[in-house]
């Protein structure tokens, strides 16, 4: 009896060995080819890596009315208590989804504690068995993520490529419901769809198109998106609305109408299994929200950068994707190469994020650089230079 579980122990002890050594040999290869993730901060350097397009992350305006701010959340002020369907659904976070719907003229919005929970708690449960999913070749991580969560059938089409939507929207059997999700800005390479053509597709097809606005709220179309700048709201079934870029803060709003709010309270694991935003996240979300809504875009200097940016560029050998955003992508094949340029970036200074494959695919490694309303003239001019001196 003795020898048998000595033979267990020993086979449980070999079998977790062999666990570890299968992570470790993977990380090692991650070494080998410079993709190895590592955490870094970025204290004293000028920032062209953020998402914080506007500066509200670095608000200490937005951050007093935040602490100093009167408006019914039961008596938490720190933590929510529970998720929203238990207890921590309140006034603020109503406002909050009402807001947002609001300034972006849809009927409802419901609110998830990230981007990332927005997106796979929508597609992980609203296209059902039997529906197809068509999403843009280089859509985000996370709506990939909730694509596989669900049940339906998907299928990618060429990066901002119409006539290959429409070629594989051909094969499909008739009467099934179709969904195709674009973002409004590509995160990596900075660019947009041809947002009223694809609508013009979907409303012919009678096909509910999902924008991912993540990048485009706070800025474009007066802070709006992409979508309401185009006039294309009755066109969309839904879109994607955080808060973890241009607004400086956390969390997300899934606009649409009300039989799909209701659908997500009830069906979203992402959102019915998680403790709601702290009162603290959720006031700097209102307070945010309330200056996006009276800012003056004319008066702000981020279309000044973006020009400066691409005349300096267009005087050099840089081989940057064309963006007419605040997204930037400087090519520099080889992971080896784009970090030894973001090292030298750094040592002069400046945060600019080296992109590796497989993040990317190979070839195609590059810094990627955010332009924001608070760099500077000089700023600009100082990064191109580093990198013309690479």
């Amino acid at each position: 009896m003795k020898m048998v579980l000595s033979l267990e122990r020993l086979l449980q002890f070999l079998l977790l060995t062999m666990h570890d050594d299968l992570l470790q040999s993977k990380l090692d290869g991650r070494g080998a080819n410079l993709s190895l993730r590592k955490l870094q901060t970025s204290e004293g350097l000028v920032d062209f890596c953020s998402n914080d397009y506007l500066g509200f992350s670095k608000s200490k305006d937005i951050l007093r009315q935040a602490l100093t701010m009167n408006i019914a959340t039961s008596d938490r002020v720190i933590g929510s208590g529970g998720s929203r369907l238990i207890c921590g659904h309140n006034e603020l976070i109503e406002a909050i989804e009402e807001n947002v719907a609001g300034f972006v003229n849809a009927s409802s919005g419901l609110l998830f504690n990230s981007g990332y929970n927005a997106n796979i708690g929508f597609f992980g449960c609203v296209p059902q068995r039997g529906d197809v999913v068509f999403y843009d070749e280089f859509i985000h991580a996370s709506i990939r993520d909730g694509i596989k969560l669900g049940v339906s059938k998907s299928y990618s089409f060429q990066h901002n490529d119409i006539a290959d939507l429409r070629r594989r929207y051909d094969f499909l059997a008739p009467n099934q419901t179709v969904f195709v999700v674009v973002e409004s800005v590509y995160s990596m390479d900075g660019d947009m769809p041809d947002l009223i053509e694809i609508a013009k597709f979907c409303k012919e097809k009678n096909i509910k198109l999902v924008v991912d606005e993540a990048h485009s709220f706070g800025w474009l179309g007066d802070g709006r998106g992409l979508v309401s700048k185009l006039g294309l709201e009755d066109d969309t079934y839904a879109r994607i609305i955080t808060f973890g870029k241009a607004l400086g803060c956390h969390g997300a709003v899934v606009v649409g109408d009300e039989l799909l709010r209701s659908y997500l309270v009830n069906f979203a694991r992402s959102f019915i299994y998680t403790t709601a935003p702290s009162i603290i996240d959720q006031k700097c979300v209102y307070v945010a929200l309330e200056k996006l809504f009276s800012l003056d875009f004319n008066k702000l200097k981020i279309i000044e950068l973006i020009r400066l940016f691409k005349s300096l560029v267009e005087k050099s050998d840089l081989n940057v994707i064309p963006s007419v955003g605040l997204i930037q992508s400087v090519l520099i094949p080889s992971n080896r190469q784009a970090l030894k340029t973001e090292q030298k970036l750094r040592k002069n200074g400046i945060w600019a994020k080296a992109i590796l494959s497989p993040t990317v695919p190979i070839g195609q490694e590059r810094i990627r650089i955010c332009l924001h309303d608070f760099n500077t003239v000089d700023e600009v001019k100082k990064l191109i230079d580093c990198l013309n001196n690479g």
